[in-house]
């Protein structure tokens, strides 16, 4: 089990802030996580380049945009909503796959 882990946080799957042995050859792990591209790997967390329709990346916007901390980041997120419901669907996946990958690590803090 402690190899498996091991790769696991090798691949960036998991993460972790520390382990220690136990008696028997067990050992603990302190904060122990699931990573975003872990939860990608599982199908549990959506694949940035599969947004199919803009309607569908502005509906994410939307959603984080209600649990925005800020006013300003809420007034930001709906604007990028209303963005990508007017943009070219190519270039929409294109150009923002990685500014919403780290948004959403940012909101969710993964």
């Amino acid at each position: 089990m402690y190899r498996a882990v091991e790769v696991l946080g090798d691949a960036g799957y998991v993460t972790w802030s520390g382990s220690e042995g136990e008696g028997g050859g067990g050992r603990s792990y302190f904060d122990f996580q699931v990573t975003g591209e872990g939860k990608r790997v599982m199908g549990l967390w959506p694949r940035l380049d599969a947004f199919s329709s803009p309607g569908e990346l502005a509906a994410v916007l939307e959603a984080l945009a209600k649990r925005a901390p800020t006013e300003a980041d809420r007034s930001a997120l709906e604007g990028s909503a209303d963005l990508a419901r007017r943009t070219v669907p190519d270039l929409l996946r294109s150009a923002l796959s990685g500014a919403l990958g780290a948004l959403v690590r940012s909101q969710t803090g993964l």
